[in-house]
């Protein structure tokens, strides 16, 4: 089973995207820490009845670099503990396990 699948439960599902909230949000990233699964980005949105806002200004892209950096974890959980306070939600982009700098499939 994959992270993504154990924390889903928590997750507020909208048009196939897990989205969380901020605590859940991190519980996620501090396993993802413990496993060592690369955190890739996190989209930040706005949750109503009936929108799902994704908020442009808020997105945390750690893919695009080219490294993975072992602080990504710390990072992406001040990322979510900023906004938590506006009752956004989280997408986590997960990637794969790593083992001192070399990547391996899971």
């Amino acid at each position: 089973m994959y992270l993504a699948d154990e924390f889903r439960p928590r997750a507020t599902i909208r048009g196939g995207t897990a989205m969380f909230a901020a605590d859940d949000a991190i519980a996620l990233v501090q396993e993802a820490h413990k496993q060592r699964i690369i955190i890739l980005g996190i989209d930040t949105f706005r949750l109503t009845e009936k929108a799902t806002e994704p908020m442009m200004d808020h997105i945390l892209d750690l893919s695009t670099r080219g490294f993975f950096a072992d602080d990504d974890w710390g990072q992406s959980i001040q990322f979510i503990q900023e906004r938590a306070g506006q009752g956004f939600h989280f997408e986590i982009v997960l990637g794969d396990a790593i083992e001192i700098g070399r990547s391996r499939t899971r």
